[in-house]
């Protein structure tokens, strides 16, 4: 069942609904994709570069990640109002990616945050034991 979750941001009130399954996995192909390409291993360990992620990272695939969790968040323009429009980054994210950020870190959350925690699927850079299993292969 998909599950909303409401937050505020910078004064600026957002509800995030999970992606549904086919959004769901073809983002999640995507930012494993991306996040791969940080990833380095060498001497049995693995470690992440900002440096690698910021040199593999296209500017069309982090405005389709954007886009798609855009198409599941509203946000309250007006404090107060009834009225939640979708959220429509070249409207309300534009110029002020400190808030962008901030929110696409939320609204990835509401949608893998049990998938990268350490309850989750992916524990310690190992999906689902492949790690150890290919290791010892």
């Amino acid at each position: 069942m998909l599950k909303t979750k409401e937050t505020t941001i910078d004064g600026m009130n957002f509800k995030v609904t999970q992606l549904g399954y086919s959004d769901g996995i073809e983002l999640l192909t995507k930012l494993l994709s991306i996040a791969g390409m940080a990833l380095e291993y060498g001497a049995g360990k693995e470690s992440f570069s900002l440096g690698r992620l910021a040199t593999n990272l296209k500017a069309n695939d982090l405005k389709m990640v954007i886009e798609k969790l855009a198409n599941r968040t509203l946000i309250e323009r007006e404090a107060g109002s009834d009225k939640w429009p979708k959220l429509e980054p070249e409207v309300d994210l534009a110029g002020d990616y400190n808030l962008m950020f901030k929110w696409l870190k939320f609204a990835l959350e509401v949608n893998y945050g049990g998938f990268f925690s350490e309850e989750g699927i992916l524990k310690n850079g190992d999906i689902l034991g492949l790690k150890k299993i290919a290791q010892t292969a």
